[in-house]
């Protein structure tokens, strides 16, 4: 602002005093076009998402892809497709018992995100896609995914029973040995 008051006043200096209007015009846009903008320091920051957010979002995006591969691809590759969600709805579903293990997170969200998308995209621009090659290939990779799937399956599911024998041994430990319970059937016998 003060330097337009600037511009103005040296115009009245030259004898360009009759333009004053125009010269603070310009010069007012182009200081307003140079400055930079301020951040608003009270500009309200994006909350993080929730676990259970993420995971929504996460089953959104999965479900738009079956959608798609269901809409264009051939059979062996959506029954293949639908392997793959299966494995990783059942990670999304048990989203929460993830929250120490960033990495198997961080895993799937950028099979979903990145790496279906761009699988997809590239097979999908592939001319002759039903050729049974192509279809070998994306299905190859297709598996690749379910079996990350499974695998962060198998660490959640190892890490409960693991948790469980923990809490039967401190039992056993703090109480004795716990009682047999007698089997109807008959197969309570000890080894």
């Amino acid at each position: 602002m003060a330097a337009a008051g600037g511009v103005i006043a040296l115009h009245f200096v030259a004898g360009l005093g009759f333009l004053w209007p125009v010269v603070a015009a310009a010069s007012y846009g182009g200081f307003a076009l140079l400055t930079p903008v301020r951040p608003e320091k009270n500009q309200p920051q994006p909350e993080p998402q929730t676990p259970d957010g993420q995971a929504y979002e996460l089953e959104k995006i999965l479900y738009v892809q079956l959608g798609m591969v269901g809409n264009v691809a051939p059979l062996a590759v959506q029954n293949k497709f639908l392997d793959v969600y299966e494995a990783l709805h059942w990670v999304l579903e048990h989203w929460d018992r993830f929250s120490d293990s960033w990495a198997a997170r961080a895993s799937v969200e950028s099979i979903i995100k990145e790496h279906i998308p761009d699988v997809m995209d590239a097979y999908l621009q592939v001319i002759g896609r039903d050729n049974e090659a192509r279809i070998e290939d994306i299905n190859h990779t297709l598996e690749i995914f379910e079996k990350e799937a499974k695998r962060i399956r198998q660490a959640a599911e190892d890490d409960s029973v693991s948790a469980l024998r923990e809490r039967t041994l401190a039992v056993k430990l703090q109480y004795g040995v716990m009682p047999v319970v007698a089997d109807p059937d008959g197969y309570d016998e000890q080894p």
